[in-house]
């Protein structure tokens, strides 16, 4: 078996945090200040994209007085309202920094469990998050021990347990993404990621709405990058219309991507030179 190569350090770099957002009620306004508290904790340089495609004229003031409040947030605007993917793909399109988180706002996850992604990203060119707040039901936990051991046995090959469920239909299309896509993660669908920004010249992004999150792991496992994944469990999913409506567009986005995968070079700004900090006499 091959060994695997070493990537560069990277997770004491800078960090470009983006916010995407589908709600038209709500502004993810706590959110965004917890986001900002973290990231100003960490000590190093950072930028955040607030990304919505949802503007009601009540909410796109409060954005701008939220950007007014932290002059590190920058709202972007979507006015054709495309869904996810194409947010995603405006904010990378203006990225500086060598980290990018992506984090769904309609979701509550907490800050904090940016910083077990950031654990793990040193020897991987992704990380992304398994929603495992609910445990996995005893039936299905004792097959799984009993595959397991026939594993272990047969083959020598040690398997870790699925961290948490999230229902039948997750199940279910986690094993066509891994039949169709060859991913092998538990949770392939989870909108919280840490990226190394370099991957995205490899991979542009076709979908428009959620199946984002399934091609950009598509796309990296066809490329050959690391990947891993961390247990979240302090989270709420979203209820609104406008989450329902991009589950929809997900036939439509796997069509193009499964038939036509691109895999271009992606124009990307240029990561920005930082001045070296001042020594200590």
């Amino acid at each position: 078996m091959p060994d695997v190569p070493e990537l560069p350090p990277i997770a004491a770099e800078p960090l470009s945090l983006v916010l995407l957002s589908t709600s038209v009620s709500d502004v993810p306004g706590d959110g965004v200040d917890a986001w900002v508290q973290f990231l100003e904790a960490r000590g190093k340089p950072y930028e955040v994209f607030l990304v919505q495609d949802a503007l009601t004229d009540q909410s796109a003031a409060w954005t701008e007085k939220l950007a007014a409040r932290h002059p590190s947030v920058r709202v972007l605007r979507d006015p054709e309202r495309r869904g996810r993917g194409a947010g995603l793909r405006l904010a990378l399109a203006a990225v500086q920094y060598p980290l990018v988180a992506a984090v769904d706002a309609d979701y509550c996850f907490a800050p904090a469990d940016l910083e077990r992604l950031l654990k793990d990203i040193e020897k991987v060119h992704l990380v992304t998050g398994v929603r495992a707040a609910r445990p996995t039901p005893l039936p299905l936990r004792i097959v799984g021990g009993v595959y397991r051991l026939l594993v272990r046995i047969l083959f020598g090959l040690p398997l870790d347990p699925l961290p948490g469920w999230l229902g039948w239909r997750e199940t279910l299309l986690r094993w066509r993404i891994r039949l169709q896509f060859g991913v092998r993660l538990s949770d392939a669908c989870c909108p919280f990621r840490l990226y190394r920004r370099e991957i995205f010249a490899r991979i542009p992004i076709q979908a428009q709405g959620t199946f984002v999150d399934v091609e950009i792991l598509a796309k990296a496992n066809f490329l050959g990058c690391f990947m891993s994944e961390v247990p979240l469990r302090n989270y709420t999913a979203p209820h609104n219309a406008a989450f329902a409506d991009a589950q929809r567009r997900w036939k439509t986005d796997w069509k193009q991507v499964f038939s036509h995968p691109e895999f271009e070079m992606a124009k990307m700004a240029p990561v920005p030179t930082l001045s070296a900090e001042p020594s200590i006499p």
